[in-house]
């Protein structure tokens, strides 16, 4: 019920638009919702729409800052992150998150989509390269779920999304010298302060915890 009510809210307004056809749509980029609300019914839809859209953005990233928010929590308990004194909150963690979200907006959506597919890509071939090699190096470690396969044949299982990821890897770097820029930043950025943390915690990764 709630997915064809997601359906709806898009397919709906996408059918209106396309009847109406002012602009014509080889002309639509982004933002061309507001210009055809405004030559439908005038200003009143057209604010109208400018709301609806400020509202449904507002949802979506107080929707993607709690789930950041929880990611942050469990980073904060293995001492990946910063915990607040007082409260114990990852506060600056989260302040640090919202920086980063405002940052971002200065890009086109082209741009923001592939420094997010970047990412999300290269962070599954680490899991990919860590499960892998876990297995062979520390096989007896507790786990808490266990893949029914033996270590040949995960390695096997594990060619295809690996070979998968490093192409959406390869191919969003390759975008645009901007897309470019800002992912391999982040990644530098990511190596330095793991080091950071190896060398001023006596090579643990925990390196928050007493913060």
């Amino acid at each position: 019920m709630l997915n064809s009510q997601y359906v709806c809210r898009y397919l709906i307004p996408f059918v209106a638009i396309t009847g109406v056809d002012k602009p014509h749509y080889a002309t639509w980029v982004d933002g061309s919702y507001t210009s055809i609300a405004l030559g439908v019914g005038g200003m009143w839809l057209c604010g109208w729409v400018v709301v609806s859209n400020f509202f449904g953005n507002l949802g979506l990233y107080m929707a993607e800052m709690t789930k950041d928010g929880f990611q942050l929590a469990g980073m904060a308990d293995s001492g990946l992150a910063p915990r607040d004194t007082s409260s114990g909150t990852p506060r600056r963690s989260i302040f640090l998150s919202f920086a980063i979200i405002v940052f971002m907006c200065l890009f086109d959506f082209d741009t923001i989509l592939g420094v997010d597919n970047f990412c999300s890509a290269l962070s599954s071939v680490v899991e990919i390269c860590a499960a892998v090699r876990l297995r062979y190096t520390h096989p007896e470690i507790d786990r808490p779920y266990k893949v029914g396969l033996s270590d040949a044949r995960l390695t096997v299982a594990m060619v295809v999304p690996f070979v998968v990821g490093v192409y959406i890897v390869g191919n969003e770097l390759l975008i645009n010298t901007t897309t470019m820029v800002l992912c391999s930043v982040t990644v530098v950025a990511g190596v330095v302060l793991q080091r950071c943390c190896l060398d001023g915690v006596g090579g643990s990764t925990n390196c928050f915890l007493s913060v």
